[in-house]
């Protein structure tokens, strides 16, 4: 699946932000067994069930919360494909710096034992 680390960016923050601001979500976000890659997966595996090309970023954003909101979801794992994110080029460069900081505070954290 190429772009999927962009993809899985924008889902995830979408998602954390979403988690902060609605309780309710925040549960159900964080379901064990639940994760972004699957998450993706999904999105993926209902956007190819139902044939249409383009989505707007609510219709996506509306699938991942579905699966997080479901108990149990059935899709396809790993499927080929390319995704298109529409980011501009500083939405691209705030996602890698966010992960860039994120990543290194956890090694911070990691090597303090």
């Amino acid at each position: 699946m190429k772009g999927s680390e962009t993809f899985k960016k924008v889902i995830k923050a979408y998602l954390d932000k979403r988690a902060a601001e609605d309780e309710l979500f925040a549960k159900d976000y964080a379901k064990p067994g639940k994760n972004i890659d699957d998450c993706c997966d999904f999105i993926i595996s209902e956007v190819k069930k139902s044939g249409r090309q383009g989505f707007d970023d609510d219709e996506i954003y509306g699938i991942a919360i579905h699966y997080y909101n479901e108990e149990e979801v059935s899709f396809t794992k790993n499927q080929n494909c390319t995704i298109v994110t529409n980011l501009s080029d500083q939405t691209k460069e705030n996602l890698e710096k966010k992960a860039e900081e994120e990543f290194k505070q956890a090694n911070r954290v990691g090597s303090k034992h």
